[in-house]
């Protein structure tokens, strides 16, 4: 069992490492600042929605990931051997998706790039890495 946990640890903190922080992506994101709307839209497709706030322009784009959470479920069995009763209890590792969800806004002035913000959970705002 302490094998498993430890191979399962092991597997996770790989997976983490090939992961970009909050911070990458907010310092790929700040390189765009003063650039074209259009080389963010080369980056991440076509935003999902505009609204004009004053002489800003903001875009937003959404990320929505699914990504297998490892789980370790247990049962409990009762019985009997003989007069005695006893119990027992076992283990297995499973995988449950887990949905998340991101939100990148951009705002421009005369289609340039002037701020940013997002919000959501680290899997999902991934997508929004500057390449």
């Amino acid at each position: 069992m302490k094998r498993v946990q430890i191979a399962v640890s092991a597997a996770f903190s790989l997976l983490l490492a090939a992961c970009a922080t909050f911070g990458q992506i907010r310092d790929s994101l700040q390189g765009l600042m003063g650039q074209p709307l259009d080389v963010a839209i080369q980056q991440f497709g076509y935003p999902a929605s505009q609204m004009q706030m004053g002489d800003q322009v903001v875009y937003r784009w959404y990320s929505n990931r699914v990504i297998p959470v490892t789980t370790y479920n247990t049962s409990t069995t009762y019985g009997n051997v003989g007069a005695t009763p006893f119990s027992a209890t076992t283990g297995t590792m499973g995988m449950t998706p887990v949905g998340t969800a991101c939100e990148l806004d951009i705002g421009t002035v005369n289609g340039v790039m002037q701020q940013f913000s997002f919000r959501g959970q680290l899997a999902a705002c991934q997508a929004f890495k500057v390449r």
